[in-house]
């Protein structure tokens, strides 16, 4: 597909577009796991159509003009805008918004990965809380979309939610990586001791497994995680804090 790169100022009435690497200052790393926040992005732009675009724009009826220019034109451009506002933002998020029944995985895959890279001004920086709806979407579409997927949750990191999806990805691709085990040791040290955490990260795992896509992420630790608890102590610890986690939310 051309790219059609834009400025920084962007034509009139749009906003500013930027490549996908470009939103986060500093990517902190993840040893042993590629990140990219472009090469999903990219996969998919090969992929989607503009019917497509039109049903996700559609989502906002008196609004879906705007929304589609400016979906249009990270379509072709592969760049996307620092700060997601009201275009498109409310186009991405009303089409992922549970539940979402008979909705187009590509599609869906699509609206996550945009709503994962561009912080909202409606999601107070967590925007990685759109990591379960595109693990399932990517898993769905199978290919070289879960991998991708991975690379985009490594950029993510470390926010804990984003290293679920990656250890879900990872383990319903590959269970016997030999880079799960620190990885979800890890997630059960987050989950059972989140005061070890940064403060501004401690209550996202228990914000996602309470929040509007609880059912994602007990579809997705249902199917990958729970089958190898009794194997994996890690995953043992994980899940248990998860669940204490859940039930403290629940009970503020």
């Amino acid at each position: 597909m051309a790219s059609r790169e834009h400025g920084p100022g962007g034509p009139p009435g749009q906003p500013a577009l930027v490549r996908p690497e470009q939103v986060r200052a500093h990517v902190p790393d993840l040893p042993g796991w590629p990140q990219s926040a472009s090469a999903l992005l990219g996969w998919l732009r090969e992929r989607i159509t503009q019917e497509q675009l039109l049903a996700i724009a559609g989502m906002d009826p008196f609004g879906a003009p705007g929304h589609l220019r400016i979906l249009t034109a990270i379509w072709k451009s592969g760049r996307v805008p620092r700060m997601l506002e009201f275009e498109p933002g409310e186009a991405l998020r009303l089409y992922q918004w549970p539940p979402r029944a008979n909705a187009d995985p590509l599609a869906l895959a699509f609206c996550c990965t945009l709503l994962c890279i561009s912080p909202s001004v409606y999601d107070d920086g967590d925007n990685a809380s759109y990591a379960a709806p595109l693990a399932a979407s990517c898993l769905a579409l199978g290919g070289e979309a879960p991998v991708l997927a991975e690379q985009l949750m490594a950029w993510r990191g470390p926010d804990p939610v984003a290293l679920l999806a990656l250890a879900v990805l990872r383990t319903a691709t590959d269970p016997g990586d030999p880079r799960l085990p620190s990885l979800l040791r890890t997630l059960a040290g987050a989950a059972a001791e989140p005061e070890t955490l940064p403060w501004q990260l401690r209550t996202r795992l228990a914000a996602a497994m309470t929040g509007g896509h609880r059912r994602d992420w007990r579809d997705l630790v249902t199917a990958y995680l729970e089958p190898r608890r009794a194997a994996s102590p890690d995953i043992d610890r994980l899940l248990t804090g998860l669940r204490a986690q859940s039930r403290q939310k629940r009970g503020q």
